[in-house]
């Protein structure tokens, strides 16, 4: 597994914790939200800057369902009409496990990005995380 891969995972393992201790349901990763976001931390990695991009915009007709028969029932009964979306990068860590708790410790601690994480609306999630010159990248797509 990459390390990105990783970092992710950690990521979202964090986030259920903390939405865990405050009452809340579990986020739930989707491979369709976290190729946006995957694509969204690449490209803020390259630049070396963060910014909020059009992943939010996007999110709602990205998640991806199930294969066949099930899959198509839930594409039926399951429509998202909430998204939101969180952006960070950090520097100086090498450990995945690490890098995972700083980001979530860092969103934790501003008002907005706590509140997406924390947001009992949202059931899917996407993270996407980069390495780049600056840093390491990390976008989360949240739809609910």
């Amino acid at each position: 597994m990459k390390t990105e891969q990783k970092i992710e995972k950690y990521i979202l393992k964090y986030m259920n914790i903390s939405r865990r201790k405050r009452g809340k349901g579990k986020l739930s990763s989707n491979r369709g939200l976290k190729r946006v976001a995957r694509g969204h931390s690449k490209t803020m990695s390259k630049k070396g800057k963060i910014w909020h991009g059009n992943g939010v915009h996007v999110a709602i007709n990205s998640v991806s369902h199930r294969k066949g028969f099930w899959g198509f029932i839930s594409s039926i009964f399951f429509s998202y009409s909430r998204s939101g979306e969180n952006v960070g990068m950090i520097g100086g860590f090498r450990d995945p496990q690490k890098i995972g708790k700083k980001f979530h410790n860092m969103w934790m601690k501003s008002p907005g990005h706590k509140a997406n994480m924390m947001n009992s609306d949202f059931s899917l999630v996407g993270i996407g995380v980069k390495k780049g010159r600056k840093g390491w990248f990390a976008t989360q797509l949240f739809v609910g």
